[in-house]
């Protein structure tokens, strides 16, 4: 029997990233068409306080991670000022300010493709927003086909295309926002 669909039976969790999850990050990075994130990475963006990692495990191990960052509220895009062209930050008022996410990496250790894992881990995300303006964010690379039928299954739709991010390729930038 195949070691995944045995395993399959297990209760996913989805937890805090910790620094006991770094070998098994690197290795999951490894196995993405086209890695990039290093142990030193993973390490720095669990150091930083405007980061929320996530762990997806069945069992002991994990399967898969996600990792997003906290946007101030006058920086929509994290620094990519002209996908956010036109945007401008919902008017300030007396409740609380609202939140903004950049979904940075999601990675799923190939065993445990298409099982829901990744889906499971980008939905997480939307417990931390809770204004009708809230968002998450998404600079998807225009050849990354998997993560854009992933984001666009979760609720995700793109927005404009943003020409040249990755050096010469064109990314869509993805937006999920509250109804």
């Amino acid at each position: 029997m195949n070691v995944t669909r045995a395993a399959a039976h297990r209760q996913l969790t989805i937890r805090t990233m910790e620094m006991r999850d770094l070998p098994r990050l690197v290795h999951i990075e490894k196995q993405t068409g086209a890695p990039h994130w290093s142990q030193q990475r993973f390490k720095a963006a669990m150091q930083t306080g405007d980061r929320i990692n996530l762990v997806a495990t069945v069992g002991n191990t994990v399967v898969g991670f996600a990792i997003a960052r906290l946007i101030p509220e006058n920086d929509l895009c994290g620094g990519d000022l002209d996908a956010c062209r036109g945007k401008q930050a919902p008017p300030k008022g007396p409740a609380s300010p609202p939140v903004y996410l950049r979904l940075l990496h999601v990675a799923v250790a190939v065993d445990w493709r298409r099982h829901g894992i990744g889906a499971a881990l980008v939905s997480q995300f939307e417990q931390f927003l809770r204004l009708p303006q809230d968002c998450i964010r998404a600079a998807v690379p225009e050849t990354n086909l998997p993560i854009q039928l992933l984001l666009r299954s979760t609720g995700y739709r793109a927005q404009r295309v943003l020409r040249d991010f990755y050096c010469s390729e064109d990314a869509y930038l993805m937006e999920w926002q509250r109804d």
